[in-house]
């Protein structure tokens, strides 16, 4: 009894001595590995670098709370707002949309939208509000395309605009490229 008492010591020694060299020596240690996000002000000036740092910050954080609110990733808003504006807050088309998301203050269903938000025709240039109100309409779109950013695409801007899905997924993927996250889209149109 006594030697078998002696052997399990010496074995369980011999496999705590074999633990320990390797966690201390052999066992890879992790990398410390910090996931770096960017935030859309950083991202505008890419996009437009002429943009005076005052309106990349008031138009990059309200893209950061709204695309978070929305559940859109940030790039797509900002793919969005280029295309649409250019980043000009105070743009008209001939299309009686305005802003930087080209909101058609005329249009049926935008018109709700502005009232339930007590919104002035002044009012929607602002930057927040106007944002605010493309993303809710972004999100719904990708809602209702049950997640396909082409078709929600197209939904946003109608019919007629050919090119608009496959501009606004150029302007996405260059910002991926330069600022990716890892993020994936999904869409019935050709994406790069």
């Amino acid at each position: 009894m006594h030697k078998l008492f002696t052997w399990c010591l010496c074995l369980f020694t011999f496999v705590m001595a074999g633990l320990y060299m390797y966690e201390t020596f052999c066992k890879p240690k992790p990398v410390f590995c910090a996931t770096f996000e960017y935030n859309a002000r950083e991202m505008i000036p890419y996009l437009n670098p002429a943009i005076e740092p005052a309106i990349a910050k008031l138009i990059g954080d309200a893209v950061d709370d709204l695309s978070n609110i929305y559940g859109l990733d940030r790039k797509i808003v900002l793919a969005v707002i280029q295309r649409e504006s250019s980043f000009r807050p105070y743009k008209v088309s001939n299309k009686n949309c305005i802003g930087l998301m080209m909101i058609n203050y005329k249009s049926h269903c935008h018109k709700e939208r502005i009232e339930r938000r007590n919104l002035s025709y002044a009012e929607l240039f602002h930057c927040y509000n106007n944002i605010d109100l493309g993303c809710e309409i972004l999100a719904e779109n990708l809602k209702l395309c049950k997640g396909d950013i082409g078709k929600a695409l197209q939904m946003y801007v109608g019919p007629k605009h050919k090119t608009y899905v496959a501009d606004v997924l150029s302007i996405y993927w260059d910002l991926e490229k330069r600022f990716g996250e890892g993020k994936t889209l999904t869409s019935s149109h050709a994406t790069e």
